[in-house]
């Protein structure tokens, strides 16, 4: 396959080549803390991959993203948006 975008839900996006015009991907970012925000930023992706992670809930027991200052999970919502070539590196980096 050498075109293609997969979705991974709400967090995980794969790009493949170009879209079906012969131009990236486009994919549109909202601010996760509001279910009826505009997009915040539109992203071209190309052969790259796109993460995203957040905290919602500061009642939350462990969050899956951490402060690189301290390496400690993170209390407070919080959202991170990460653009690599590879999936696993925009997983960790988003996170």
């Amino acid at each position: 396959m050498t075109r293609g975008l997969l979705d991974g839900g709400s967090s995980s996006i794969l790009a493949l080549g170009n879209g079906p015009d012969g131009r990236p991907w486009r994919v549109g970012l909202r601010n996760p803390f509001a279910d009826d925000a505009p997009e915040l930023r539109q992203l071209q992706l190309h052969n790259a991959t796109l993460s995203c992670s957040g905290v919602f809930d500061s009642l939350e027991k462990t969050s899956d993203v951490v402060d690189p200052h301290t390496g400690a999970p993170l209390t407070q919502p919080a959202a991170c948006a990460v653009v690599a070539n590879s999936a696993a590196a925009a997983e960790v980096l988003s996170t």
